[in-house]
């Protein structure tokens, strides 16, 4: 998994998330799970859908890529506010598996 700040202003950043499996096998269904600092919350994410809870935000497929092919990847991404600083996530998961992941 790789991520990228691909803009960043007081108190919120967009960030793009690519989603790259490695396996010989299709992943259906996939879910990821990141989490933020303290106060931090997502605004606003394209290609996924997401629900919140505290710091920890779940990101899900939408109706049309509710699958990775093998050797293929899925971009998603999302805007990040917070009344500081904003900072992007400190980890994130595949499908309960924390990632290596490159920012």
């Amino acid at each position: 998994m790789t991520t990228q700040t691909v803009v960043r202003w007081p108190g919120g950043y967009t960030e793009g998330v690519r989603i790259t499996n490695t396996s010989g096998a299709a992943v259906t269904g996939w879910k990821v799970t990141f989490g933020f600092p303290a106060g931090e919350r997502v605004t606003a994410i394209w290609n996924a859908t997401r629900s919140q809870r505290g710091e920890t935000v779940v990101a899900r497929p939408v109706w049309y890529d509710k699958t990775i092919a093998a050797g293929s990847f899925l971009p998603f991404g999302f805007n990040a506010a917070d009344s500081g600083a904003a900072a992007p996530p400190t980890w994130y998961d595949l499908n309960g598996v924390r990632c290596k992941w490159v920012a």
